[in-house]
């Protein structure tokens, strides 16, 4: 008895049953669709920022360079004076900003492994080739005087002080992946 009214209910109720179904389903879509495009949209903001705050990094560096030249056009062996040497500092601490910047997009899915590894492996050339200066300032010597503040205690000076030590690309990746997962392992369940 039971089943049989259960049974002519459901067939009366058939067509709202499938319309409520239908409903929730089109709602979970439109939700995952509209999330997709949302961070997808995050990502390319964040890479747009990314690449002008970098570029502006790079003007300020030229500037300087090219100021310090001209002041000193003889002299190839001149040191930057302590205010130019200074300036050279204030952008190499942009840049590392930037740096932790990007390893926190990283971290958040904001940069995918190959962006953040290609990056990377960008700075530790310009770390260990002792070539990349800004004012006359190595990029080696300003990191160093970086993690000699507060930085020093930052989890990601370690990171980066761990990648700086590497010999070649795919310690760099190494250390990303491992980096990534101890991350990971954070996260709550």
């Amino acid at each position: 008895m039971f089943k049989s009214s259960f049974t002519k209910w459901l067939h009366e109720w058939e067509t709202l049953i499938a319309t409520f179904i239908n409903a929730v389903i089109v709602i979970g879509v439109a939700i995952f669709v509209t999330s997709a495009v949302t961070n997808s949209q995050k990502r390319t903001e964040f890479f747009i920022d990314f690449t002008k705050r970098y570029q502006g990094i790079l003007d300020d560096a030229h500037k300087l360079s090219k100021e310090i030249t001209n002041k000193h056009p003889a002299d190839a062996g001149y040191q930057p004076s302590a205010a130019e040497e200074d300036d050279a500092q204030q952008t190499y601490f942009q840049l590392f900003g930037l740096i932790y910047d990007e390893y926190y997009a990283y971290r958040n899915n904001f940069l995918d492994q190959e962006t953040i590894t290609n990056w990377l492996t960008w700075q530790w050339h310009d770390f260990t080739d002792k070539k990349f200066k800004i004012g006359g300032v190595l990029y080696a010597d300003a990191w160093k005087k970086w993690v000699t503040g507060p930085e020093r205690d930052h989890s990601l000076t370690k990171v980066i002080n761990r990648i700086f030590e590497c010999q070649d690309r795919e310690c760099v990746t190494r250390v990303i992946k491992e980096e990534g997962q101890i991350w990971w392992k954070w996260l709550p369940v």
